[in-house]
């Protein structure tokens, strides 16, 4: 409950306060047939043009099926919003039509926005161009749904202080999420990425910061959700990133994957109330390519656990894990392995006397005396993870 309440906390301080709107305008109002058939794009754009031309505000969609055959750009300022998640679709016709927001590039001083939503973007059969967000600060994404990318589904760069409440994206051809460059301090609450090609979530850094060695992506707090579905790749990809928490999740078919990529620091990643399910990839948790003189720094908190797959954590040398609270892989043949020469007490820290029995010689031998207790945190961990399932349920963001 504490960190329930944490979370809201969090959300409470990234959600801005909705923009003062000089403008409030219908697509409809601009020429925009909104029957599914028709090309919509030139009379969206009218829309949104003209709510950046004074000064701002809101352009609203019906609730009723739109296509785009090209690209419609929603400047700084600007809020775009549907009737509902589920009531407006907007139909992308080829892989350059999509939704993106300040992909021009001019951008005003002090980007911001108020809230954006309540829209489903889907590709069907046919390519989608990823919904975009750059170089934006005090924004508020909610309830967008994304389905049949050809690429990447969502992808956020450049964005600051920022909030996205019950995105649901599958059916990427490649990521269903990225997040690259200068983002930080986003909070994620109730998101679901399902059935991507080779990767659930993925953190990177596409291109070098401009103190070279520094990390741009930091302070991402992601607070229930699920990734499921990944057919080649992890659920969670980060290749670049600082001070990272993914808290009261769960990821079904594979697990979690740190590596560094490009020079760049992948530096306290904290797993809390985690389940991860990596039956059909085999390793829960997979932390490699740091440096001896700066490993990659996981932090397992307050209850993980590994409920299927190989093997729970896969390591090299130049990995720091620091196991505190409970840390479980009752039905994981293979707690850890190596494949560097450091031994297991060198690289998976301050397991204590709770985990003491969880070695890869000897998985399932729990001492009697503390195997009652580790039984009611990983049963009181699963009920988390039941109750977050079953409010995305009743939210409309999972399907039953």
């Amino acid at each position: 409950m504490k960190s329930i309440l944490l979370a809201l906390a969090f959300a409470a301080v990234l959600t801005p306060l909705p923009a003062s709107a000089e403008v409030d305008v219908n697509v409809t109002s601009f020429g925009a047939v909104c029957d599914g058939v028709t090309d919509d794009t030139a009379a969206i754009q009218a829309a949104l043009d003209y709510a950046a031309g004074n000064n701002g505000g809101v352009v609203r969609f019906p609730a009723a099926k739109i296509k785009l055959v090209g690209r419609i750009i929603v400047a700084d300022q600007v809020d775009l919003l549907g009737a509902g998640m589920t009531a407006t679709t907007i139909l992308c016709a080829s892989s350059g039509s999509g939704v993106a927001f300040s992909d021009n590039l001019t951008h005003t001083p002090n980007p911001r926005r108020g809230r954006s939503g309540h829209f489903n973007v889907q590709g069907a059969n046919v390519a989608l161009n990823p919904v975009s967000m750059g170089y934006q600060t005090a924004c508020l994404f909610e309830r967008i749904k994304v389905t049949g990318a050809a690429d990447v589904g969502i992808k956020i760069a450049e964005v600051q202080n920022s909030s996205f409440v019950g995105l649901e994206v599958s059916g990427s051809g490649n990521t269903n999420m990225t997040i690259d460059l200068t983002s930080r301090t986003l909070g994620f609450y109730d998101c679901i990425l399902s059935g991507a090609g080779n990767a659930g979530l993925r953190i990177l850094q596409s291109a070098m910061p401009l103190n070279a060695g520094g990390p741009r992506c930091s302070k991402l707090h992601f607070s229930g959700g699920l990734i499921e579905g990944v057919a080649n790749g992890p659920a969670i990809l980060i290749e670049a990133g600082t001070d990272i928490l993914f808290d009261a999740m769960k990821t079904s078919g594979s697990g979690v994957r740190l590596v560094r990529a490009n020079n760049q620091q992948v530096q306290r990643i904290t797993l809390r109330h985690l389940e991860l399910q990596a039956a059909t990839k085999g390793i829960g948790l997979e932390v490699k390519g740091g440096l001896a003189s700066d490993p990659i720094q996981v932090y397992l908190e307050s209850g993980v656990l590994f409920s299927s797959g190989a093997c729970a954590i896969e390591t090299d040398d130049a990995a720091l894990i620091h196991a505190t609270d409970y840390v479980q892989a009752p039905e994981v043949p293979t707690f850890w392995r190596n494949s560097g020469t450091l031994p297991m007490d060198r690289v998976v820290r301050d397991l204590g006397k709770r985990q003491s029995a969880l070695t890869p010689a000897n998985i399932n031998a729990v001492d009697a005396t503390y195997g009652a207790e580790e039984a009611a945190v990983i049963q009181s961990l699963r009920a988390r993870l039941n109750e977050m399932e079953a409010r995305l349920k009743n939210s409309g963001l999972l399907n039953p």
